[in-house]
C-alpha cells in the first residue's frame, strides 16, 4: 500500500472518530493481534490494553525484495530484506465512539540488506502519532494514523559508513487487530 493511500485511510479515520459516536471501547485487561503495514514492511503485531483509554502494543515485521527484469539498458536495484522492531503507546481521547481517535508515540528501529552484497543499513525512529481505531465486528479494531518521527540511519555501502538524521512530516501506518 502506498503512503498516500496510507494517509488518505487515517484522515477518513480520524474525520470518521470526531462525527460518530457509539459504544466501541476497550476493556482493560484486553490482549489483541493483528497485522498492519507499517513504513513499508507488513507487520505482526500483539497489543494489550492496561486501561479503557491506553495500550501499549510491539510489532515485528520483515519483507523481502526480488527483481526480475529484462529491459535492455536498465539496473534493476539489488535485491534485499527489512526487518522492523516497533513499540507503540496509545491513549484514547474519547470514550464512546464507534472510532476513537488516538495519540500516541512510537520507537521503531529497522535492519535493511541487499541480498549477496555487504551494503547494510540500520535505522532507530522515535515518532507522534496521531490517528483513529474502531470496532468494525466484535473484537476486531481497524486504525490507521500519521506521525512526525526524528530517524538517525547508518548505512555501510563500500566499507564506508554514512549517517544521515531527518524528520519525517507524514509517516503512516493501517493495521487490523483482534482482541481476547
Amino acid at each position: 500500500m502506498k503512503k498516500g493511500t496510507k494517509f488518505f485511510v487515517a484522515l477518513i479515520a480520524m474525520f470518521i472518530g470526531l462525527s460518530m459516536s457509539s459504544f466501541a471501547q476497550l476493556e482493560a485487561g484486553s490482549f489483541g493481534v493483528g497485522a498492519s503495514f507499517i513504513g513499508s514492511a507488513p507487520t505482526a503485531n500483539g497489543f494489550y490494553a492496561f486501561a479503557e483509554n491506553m495500550e501499549i502494543g510491539v510489532g515485528l515485521g520483515y519483507q523481502t525484495v526480488n527483481y526480475d527484469m529484462d529491459v535492455d539498458d536498465f539496473n534493476a536495484p539489488d535485491p534485499g530484506s527489512t526487518l522492523n522492531f516497533i513499540g507503540m503507546f496509545k491513549y484514547f481521547l474519547a470514550k464512546g465512539r464507534e472510532v476513537s481517535p488516538f495519540v500516541g508515540g512510537m520507537l521503531e528501529y529497522s535492519s535493511d540488506t541487499d541480498i549477496g552484497e555487504d551494503d547494510a543499513t540500520t535505522g532507530l525512529g522515535l515518532g507522534a502519532m496521531f490517528g483513529g481505531q474502531g470496532e468494525i465486528a466484535k473484537n476486531l479494531h481497524i486504525y490507521g494514523y500519521v506521525s512526525l518521527g526524528y530517524y538517525k540511519t547508518s548505512s555501510v555501502q563500500d566499507e564506508v559508513t554514512h549517517t544521515y538524521t531527518y524528520i519525517t512530516l507524514a509517516g503512516s501506518g493501517v493495521g487490523a487487530i483482534f482482541y481476547f
